[in-house]
């Protein structure tokens, strides 16, 4: 499934650019208000001992919760954008032989699943060949498992937030600074557990938890420095996705994907190639 023809179509990229450079913007204004957040409540984990001494528990100080609605809100955006410059480069490409005879059904598609793919083929007929071949290369279907294509995170956050009104942010923690004193009796076995996400980020949340095969001899000192890490999913069902690498890797990944499609950069000979180190 590789494409050796030299079919460039850069005027199909050149618009489709200009929405990634506005999907920047507003993931840039995502990333300063959760920046924002996180420097002005500072996270500790505060411990506390449990009846029996066997137990630590480490619970949350936070003024408030981080701004997820607003952020989501904003990340939907972001992600239109995204979306529909693939859209529209598929469109304008359909058109590069004139008015296609079924403009029903053109898009940029992502498919999961062979039947899928098989749809989108028939759908898209008035593409060049060469276009055609490039876009089945970065199909879901084809890759080990669909996860692990970037563009079926991105259809899927896009789906979510355009028509369920479910695109979801939450946090998960790491301790990051341990600061904390305790006294134990020899051959004293620990366990450390951490709480599962997702956290809502505000006051008084158990964050994670020491076990002891023994008692301990004196109440802990000190406290733990917790560090946050936003988390994006389109469903409860989905992996979730480190907030700041969607930022990050979304748009470049997209970018690369017209550029690949347009014919502007080699042709990929496996379907990871075109977004590898996007995924």
């Amino acid at each position: 499934m590789s494409d050796t023809s030299p079919a460039q179509f850069p005027d199909a990229a050149r618009y489709p650019k200009r929405k990634i450079v506005r999907a920047v913007k507003l993931m840039a204004e995502a990333r300063m208000e959760l920046e924002e957040w996180a420097a002005n409540n500072p996270l500790v984990g505060r411990p506390v001992m449990q009846e029996g001494g066997r137990r630590i528990d480490f619970v949350l100080d936070a003024r408030e919760e981080p701004p997820f609605d607003s952020v989501t809100d904003t990340i939907g955006d972001a992600l239109h954008n995204l979306r529909s410059a693939l859209d529209y480069m598929v469109w304008t490409l359909a058109h590069v032989d004139g008015p296609p005879e079924r403009p029903q059904g053109i898009q940029f598609p992502v498919s999961a699943t062979a039947k899928g793919w098989k749809k989108a083929q028939k759908d898209l007929e008035a593409l060049p060949p060469a276009v055609l071949d490039r876009l089945a290369t970065l199909q879901p279907v084809f890759f080990p498992t669909p996860q692990e294509a970037a563009l079926w995170h991105l259809h899927r956050l896009d789906i979510a937030d355009k028509h369920r009104d479910y695109l979801t942010a939450h946090s998960a923690w790491e301790a990051v600074d341990n600061k904390v004193v305790i006294q134990v009796s020899a051959n004293t076995e620990v366990k450390f557990m951490q709480a599962d996400p997702p956290l809502t980020g505000g006051g008084g949340e158990l964050v994670g938890w020491w076990e002891f095969s023994k008692p301990l001899l004196s109440p802990p000192q000190g406290t733990v420095t917790v560090g946050a890490l936003f988390m994006v999913r389109a469903d409860p069902a989905d992996p979730s996705l480190h907030l700041f690498e969607v930022i990050d890797k979304m748009p470049l990944a997209v970018e690369a994907v017209i550029d690949f499609v347009c014919g502007l950069q080699p042709t990929a000979t496996t379907p990871e190639e075109p977004l590898k180190g996007y995924i």
